[in-house]
């Protein structure tokens, strides 16, 4: 009994924190993807002259 409880436990807490860790990575990646997308011509040529 108490091992079929741990284990749906596990299985929610598990997706509960691949939920947050995504929710999270977007509050971050997005900005990220956006800032990248707007410098990018002017980041470019200055790691080729590298």
């Amino acid at each position: 009994m108490f091992q079929t409880i741990n284990k749906y436990l596990v299985r929610v807490t598990t997706l509960s924190l691949a939920v947050l860790t995504i929710k999270v990575g977007w509050i971050y990646l997005v900005p990220m993807a956006i800032l990248v997308n707007t410098h990018r011509n002017e980041l470019l040529p200055s790691w080729f002259r590298k």
